[in-house]
């Protein structure tokens, strides 16, 4: 699968904004890091930034940082404002076919989260894992518009049988891309190999939970996105994904469903 040496994927200029207002370089500024967290967590591109400058090893810790709270907190309003003055300045034209990518990650990163809470899982991973599965799709659109064009001809690029039709025509899913880029911008495995399995979770022999969540939180987001209705939804669920980790049909879609007719890119 190809995986550029270099790639720059978009920040949201708006995001970039509203974290450069929240960030002033004023002595005696305290920002909020409730703020900061719920913008960080806005824009898959900025979080998966966050994430490997946290875990670059500049900070020697003993483990992992795999959600964005931790690596707000860890970081502190100078590095988190250098971080945002990088984005600014390599800021980018929009991806063609992306305009729903963060909201559709938002919207399957808190479901990955409570999901997780009702397993007792790690929700900060799953959180991140879900805010960020998508940008392998992105940075696909962005290095390969044409192909992609012509799979979103077959099939809408959110529809949750596009990984299958990737697989066929590709020979590889967008996730594994977008795995591997992940890998190489420094964020945890924790984080980045929950994305690579996430479209066979019961295809590796050590099954691992978080897998299992964010492939339902990421399929139940993906088909409410691209409008499917309710007996569609129930038609399709995975159920045997659910079954492995005990959770019922039900109660995954009873989840809050957000408002897709208000979401922006």
């Amino acid at each position: 699968m190809p995986i550029p040496e270099k790639i720059s994927l978009p920040c949201q200029p708006r995001v970039v904004a509203l974290l450069l207002n929240e960030l002033p370089e004023q002595a005696g500024h305290m920002p909020s890091l409730r703020r900061l967290n719920q913008l960080f967590a806005a824009d898959p591109v900025l979080a998966a930034w966050l994430l490997g400058h946290a875990n670059s090893g500049v900070y020697q810790l003993t483990g992992t940082i795999t959600s964005v709270a931790q690596a707000v907190a860890l970081l502190g309003v100078s590095q988190l404002r250098i971080l945002v003055r990088k984005a600014q300045i390599s800021l980018t034209g929009r991806v063609q076919g992306m305009d729903r990518l963060a909201a559709l990650s938002q919207a399957s990163a808190r479901l990955a989260r409570s999901l997780a809470n009702l397993l007792a899982l790690d929700a900060g991973t799953a959180h991140a894992a879900g805010l960020l599965h998508g940008l392998g799709q992105m940075a696909l659109h962005q290095r390969q518009p044409q192909q992609m064009q012509r799979l979103t001809d077959i099939l809408p690029v959110w529809d949750p049988r596009r990984p299958l039709l990737e697989q066929q025509e590709l020979g590889y899913m967008s996730n594994q891309t977008g795995a591997m880029l992940l890998r190489d911008w420094g964020v945890p495995a924790p984080v980045w190999q929950p994305i690579r399995d996430m479209e066979q979770p019961l295809n590796h022999a050590d099954f691992e939970p978080l897998v299992a969540v964010l492939h339902l939180a990421v399929w139940v987001q993906r088909a409410r996105i691209s409008g499917w209705a309710q007996r569609d939804l129930v038609a399709g669920f995975p159920l045997e994904v659910a079954a492995a980790v005990g959770l019922d049909m039900d109660v995954v879609l009873q989840q809050d469903a957000p408002d897709w007719s208000k979401s922006i890119y």
